[in-house]
């Protein structure tokens, strides 16, 4: 994917957050739901520091890394017993923090003024060498289960893979649905862009775009502007607007305003229904504690 394509891509998934060690989830939040009230607007000192409430249920950059190595040893050993030898690989290191630093759009000036939407040439770099841990196609059949049988033995359900992933949740019961906890982060997203508080903050922002001499109702239309894919570095438009999107984003608030907003909601479904949290909770306890396990092992 090209540099430009990758930032358009990026950005408009930067509401949906996959923690792939996690995996599942329950029923998602009724959207009837009242807008959540916000106690105070705090300031963003930096977008790269940005929490939010429900991360608390997921890996962090650490942990992450840790439970992958962990899958990657289990499911060589597992080849291992179908005469498939292959080399474990050193642990990728903990990937850097900020992952919301464009959760709501470009927000760094020095960013804009160099690279409008395009990604900088760091992150395109950091993204072609993760996951490099690739099998040949005879292996990748047996660890993704695509075949039944395989040197005259039968093939664990889901394959080598989804053995791995059984022995990581050794000792605890998890029982909901499938990706419940990317579908609650991703419909708070949702619900936070279209909260009025938020598409008032839009509006304010976008009367500065409009005086800047750039027309657009939200960010996302100016982040996702068809004419910043034509070419791999951002031209002199992409930087003027890039730049006045950073500016009114500040005039108008809307960052700090996101941010409560969404955090309001993380909240609200936590509240709301705090059984299926205590799930995912034991359930990256169990992972991180046999992950620390089998590398030690």
């Amino acid at each position: 994917m090209s540099g430009s394509k990758v930032a358009a891509f990026r950005r408009v998934l930067t509401g949906v957050i996959v923690a792939s060690v996690l995996g599942g989830c329950s029923e998602t939040p009724a959207r009837d739901m009242p807008e959540p009230a916000i106690p105070q607007v705090v300031p963003v000192v930096e977008m790269k520091t940005l929490t939010l409430p429900l991360d608390r249920y997921a890996p962090d950059t650490a942990q992450y890394s840790l439970v992958e190595h962990a899958r990657v040893v289990l499911i060589i050993e597992c080849l291992r017993g179908f005469g498939i030898d292959h080399e474990i690989p050193p642990p990728s290191p903990p990937g850097p923090s900020g992952k919301y630093a464009e959760r709501y759009g470009i927000a760094d000036a020095a960013q804009a003024r160099t690279h409008g939407y395009h990604p900088a040439p760091q992150d395109t770099e950091a993204a072609g060498q993760a996951g490099d841990f690739s099998l040949k196609p005879e292996a990748r059949a047996i660890a993704t289960g695509q075949v039944a049988t395989a040197a005259g033995r039968k093939v664990p359900a889901g394959g080598c893979t989804g053995e791995a992933d059984r022995k990581l949740l050794e000792g605890v019961k998890y029982d909901l649905p499938e990706l419940f906890y990317e579908k609650l982060f991703s419909e708070a997203f949702d619900r936070a862009r279209n909260d009025s508080r938020v598409r008032s903050a839009y509006a304010v922002w976008s009367a500065c775009m409009t005086k800047s001499g750039f027309k657009y109702p939200d960010p996302w239309a100016a982040n996702n502007d068809p004419r910043w894919l034509e070419s791999e570095v951002a031209s002199k438009d992409e930087i003027a607007t890039a730049t006045a999107d950073v500016t009114c984003k500040q005039e108008s608030n809307l960052v700090n305003i996101f941010a409560a907003v969404e955090r309001a909601y993380h909240e609200q479904v936590i509240e709301r229904n705090p059984a299926p949290f205590a799930k995912l909770e034991a359930r990256l306890q169990a992972q991180v504690r046999n992950a620390q396990a089998v590398t030690a092992a």
